[in-house]
């Protein structure tokens, strides 16, 4: 799905499939001499798909205005960083960016603070013709990879232990501090999201299946 006006310009299940598209993007911000960015979001395990490589040439070779965002949450599937990717230290992967001379941030994930002021910085730069910026989000992944998945990569103390980490317990303690919003007021938006999620869910439930036609929608080879 694809949603122009809101500047999503891509979903795809395929990994790393984003990462030429977001060059091609870059690209044609460039020649037009627009004042534009475009971020691009996967995963660890994309770094090993040929299509990262052929895009991180090109957006590297260019010094397009483009954001590779690699959230390295551990785990491609049931396969550890570091028993995937050659090079790998310390669980990183941010010397696949290096390579293609495409300046490389590490980033606690886990710190919406941080994550943010990572990706204004690299937004910054790539709107003054500074060129690309590699930001890898160092996280994890709290469920298996899919419903089926036995996890028997991981121990139960490590995802525990990782849990106590978690993102939205940090910036709610920040929000909470700061004073910028009540335990009351989150507590009525996490509501509020929970209902609208409900209403989708059943929305889709309730939806006719597609006609027989809609099959052949936008297919084009």
């Amino acid at each position: 799905s694809m949603y122009p006006e809101l500047g999503i310009m891509m979903t795809t299940a395929i990994v790393g499939s984003g990462i030429p598209v977001a060059a091609g993007l870059g690209y044609a911000i460039k020649y037009r001499g627009e004042k534009r960015v475009v971020a691009a979001f996967f995963g660890d395990g994309a770094v090993n798909t040929g299509a990262f490589h052929e895009g991180a040439n090109m957006i590297g070779l260019w010094r397009l205005p483009v954001i590779l965002v690699c959230e390295n949450n551990l785990y491609g599937m049931g396969g550890r960083v570091d028993r995937v990717t050659a090079g790998s230290t310390g669980f990183s992967v941010i010397h696949r960016a290096l390579a293609y001379n495409i300046d490389g941030i590490v980033v606690d994930g886990f710190d919406p603070v941080a994550v943010y002021i990572a990706a204004r910085k690299a937004a910054e730069k790539a709107r003054n013709g500074g060129g690309p910026t590699f930001i890898e989000a160092r996280t994890y992944r709290f469920l298996g990879h899919n419903l089926r998945d036995p996890q028997r990569y991981r121990s139960r103390e490590e995802v525990e232990e990782w849990k106590r980490k978690d993102a939205v317990i940090r910036l709610t303690r920040i929000l909470i501090d700061n004073g910028y919003a009540s335990q009351e007021e989150l507590d009525g938006i996490e509501k509020q999201i929970l209902e609208e999620i409900e209403d989708s869910v059943r929305f889709a439930q309730e939806s006719p299946y597609l006609s027989f036609e809609e099959l052949y929608n936008f297919i084009y080879a």
